[in-house]
């Protein structure tokens, strides 16, 4: 984990100081299948031209919805989190500037709070069942990882002023679980967060990461 957030510090640094010593192109971009991820919300972010070919990009998003956390149907249930994904990206596919086919590196690092009020059993000193609380608890996730994407970027008219882009990748990325808040006696099943193969949601640990989305762009100049 340590690894891997400095990996992420250092290429959130590659991304923010060329990008303040350049005056070349400046790009609005907006991710509109954000609203639709796991942990899902608002995300938008900037991109700095380094030359024709080069740049440097850094997503925000904040986080206040996710499907996967709808299992207990409890609307006293709440998530809020932020999500930071710094990108190195060079352009091959058209010789004109930031168009056309693009390779880049990724990094991620998201921090997710989501409370939860369904039943925690609360033991006393023998060890027996001494009620359930129902007070309320929060689950701490932090994920750190990269992916290597591939993808394509148009502009709907000629001054190159309005356009979208489409890309996919796959990479890593190491997932941790903390519990806060729980009441003194009050026992949580740490196999919750693990196995679940297919739905990865809940699951620590080491994982496959994948990237694929749609981003509408705006350049400044």
């Amino acid at each position: 984990m340590l690894i891997l957030k400095s990996f992420i510090g250092a290429l959130l640094l590659v991304c923010i100081v060329p990008a303040m010593a350049q005056k070349n192109s400046i790009i609005i971009t907006w991710l509109p299948t954000a609203s639709i991820e796991p942990d899902a919300g608002f995300t938008a972010g900037v991109e700095y031209g380094l030359s024709n070919r080069w740049s440097v990009l850094s997503d925000a998003g904040i986080i206040f919805y996710s499907p996967g956390e709808n299992t207990n149907d409890n609307s006293r249930d709440g998530i809020l989190g932020y999500k930071l994904k710094p990108e190195l990206r060079f352009y091959f596919g058209d010789k004109k500037m930031l168009n056309g086919g693009f390779v880049s590196i990724e990094g991620l690092y998201k921090h997710v709070n989501y409370q939860r009020f369904d039943g925690l059993p609360v033991f006393d000193n023998l060890g027996n069942l001494a009620y359930t609380y129902f007070g309320g608890y929060r689950i701490i996730k932090d994920v750190v990882g990269f992916n290597i994407k591939l993808g394509y970027r148009f502009y709907f008219s000629p001054e190159r002023k309005i356009g979208m882009e489409f890309y996919g990748g796959f990479g890593a990325r190491q997932k941790n679980f903390a519990l806060r808040d729980l009441p003194p006696g009050g026992s949580f099943d740490r196999s919750f967060f693990q196995g679940r193969f297919f739905n990865t949601h809940w699951r620590e640990g080491g994982l496959p990461s994948t990237a694929l989305g749609v981003k509408l762009i705006w350049r400044l100049k």
